[in-house]
């Protein structure tokens, strides 16, 4: 202990802060305005390390009622490729669940394909509800001088995100391609599929290539 100037030393009889821990070199130092230092005997912060710093557990920020927590952000992917698999339209105008055998990307994160393994769907399975950034990529065809329509649907309708719907025109044997960007919030179980029309008449549409990503970013209260 320094008694001169109220400070103490473990390690050291020359304490630089209010307690400091270390002999040659302060490991940890707590200063006269309560901020703890790792590695610096002037933390600018309440909390200030100069190093590499390792949780076995969740680190959690709170700030204007907001909690955020810091972990990798949930992701995930659904796509195929040369699919030849027809999209059957009941009725002209109406959305419905492409069609094909998708493959789930085994490197997604708080994502599966649902209690059953399901093509076209990505399902949250994160406790926190976030907001998504959910792209979309596809190209079709269907014969005839058609219009067709993809959109993302959320928990199996396009209700609240309609501005995900595109439109069109086809020429005979010609393939079109199209993205998507949409930022549905989901909360656990929540899934995500892409739907298909045909504004003009019944005939099917093939979705020949699609590939959707989801990656989720804090809504604060997480």
């Amino acid at each position: 202990m320094d008694a001169t100037n109220s400070r103490v030393g473990i390690g050291t009889t020359t304490p630089a802060t209010l307690f400091t821990v270390g002999t040659t070199t302060n490991i940890l130092n707590i200063t006269d305005a309560g901020k703890v230092g790792v590695g610096t005997t002037t933390p600018a912060t309440a909390l200030y390390v100069i190093g590499t710093i390792t949780a076995t557990g969740e680190i959690i920020s709170r700030n204007n009622g907001l909690v955020v927590k810091l972990e990798p952000p949930p992701m995930g992917e659904i796509y195929f490729t040369n699919n030849a698999t027809s999209t059957t339209i009941a009725s002209a105008g109406v959305f419905v669940k492409v069609a094909g055998a998708t493959t789930f990307d085994p490197n997604s994160m708080q994502f599966d394909t649902g209690t059953t393994t399901t093509n076209n769907r990505l399902r949250y399975t994160g406790t926190a509800t976030k907001t998504f950034h959910v792209a979309m990529t596809a190209s079709y065809s269907m014969g005839g001088s058609k219009v067709a329509g993809l959109a993302i649907a959320k928990n199996g309708t396009t209700t609240g995100i309609e501005k995900s719907r595109i439109r069109d025109s086809f020429l005979a044997g010609n393939v079109q391609s199209t993205a998507i960007h949409v930022m549905p919030v989901l909360s656990q179980y929540d899934y995500l599929e892409v739907f298909v029309t045909n504004h003009t008449d019944t005939t099917a549409v093939t979705v020949e290539t699609l590939n959707m990503f989801a990656m989720g970013m804090s809504s604060g209260n997480d």
